[in-house]
């Protein structure tokens, strides 16, 4: 689970999470917020768990209680369809309808009481549906009624970064690598926000260096740098996101002592 989020050194763009002072709103929201209904313990679960928490926080003034199990009041359900306690026949239809990191917002009646239902047949499709919901807050729509399913039309939703090591970009005009600083960055709250933005328009994949590559860069995938890589693939992970590495294709001759790279 990642920490910290609620930071204002950065500017966060959309997921600043703007206070809500329409009254007759909050009240509605305030009806679902308070309570949070967890089912499954997995890694994208907990990173929706904290995004959620936060945006409500942020939003209504009011942190909600996390629980496992289905109580008196009415809240917010997440989880996987295969985790989850409550019965299908509210939601059978629209189950079926989610495909692959789709996602399913619902409004149910569980034991006389009304909650939101935020599920998927994967677990980043619940972090998807997290984002999607938040987002239905944040502009202030209503909430009370919702049947929402989400399918992506692209497998690999991929960012090409261009960045050396040296921390400058082939054809950047935006100021110097977040990863590269003449070696290969710590995870730092930067990359993690930028991973979480990533993450709350759906890019499930990035490449963090330059095509092409030379010098130094070309050792990018031996054991000299490769642990250092995955310290950022683990904050990636953490919001559905994989790391890929461009390579020399004369790595067999530049790194392998190979006569030739056939």
């Amino acid at each position: 689970m990642y920490t910290n989020i609620i930071n204002d050194d950065f500017d966060k763009c959309w997921l600043n999470y703007r206070k809500i002072n329409n009254k007759d709103l909050i009240k509605d929201y305030e009806n679902f917020s308070f309570n949070l209904i967890k089912k499954g313990n997995f890694k994208i679960l907990n990173t929706a768990l904290e995004e959620l928490i936060t945006g409500l926080d942020k939003m209504l003034n009011q942190k909600p209680i996390v629980h496992t199990d289905i109580n008196d009041s009415s809240g917010i359900i997440i989880g996987k369809f295969s985790d989850l306690c409550i019965s299908y026949t509210d939601i059978l239809f629209d189950k079926d309808m989610v495909k692959n990191d789709g996602y399913l917002i619902k409004t149910i009646m569980y034991n006389n009481k009304k909650f939101i239902l935020i599920s998927a047949n994967k677990d980043i499709g619940i972090l998807y549906g997290t984002y999607h919901f938040l987002r239905l807050i944040q502009m202030e729509l209503n909430i009370n009624n919702l049947s929402i399913v989400e399918n992506s039309s692209i497998k690999l939703r991929m960012l090409n970064h261009w960045d050396n090591i040296d921390g400058t970009i082939e054809r950047g005009y935006s100021g110097n690598s977040i990863f590269f600083c003449n070696d290969i960055a710590e995870p730092n709250e930067r990359i993690l926000y930028y991973a979480r933005l990533l993450s709350s328009i759906g890019i499930n994949s990035i490449t963090l260096n330059n095509v092409n590559v030379r010098g130094e860069e070309n050792y990018f995938i031996t054991e000299k740098y490769l642990y250092k890589i995955n310290k950022l693939a683990n904050v990636f992970r953490c919001f559905g996101i994989k790391i890929y590495l461009s390579i020399n294709f004369a790595s067999p001759v530049k790194i392998g002592n190979l006569e030739n790279a056939d």
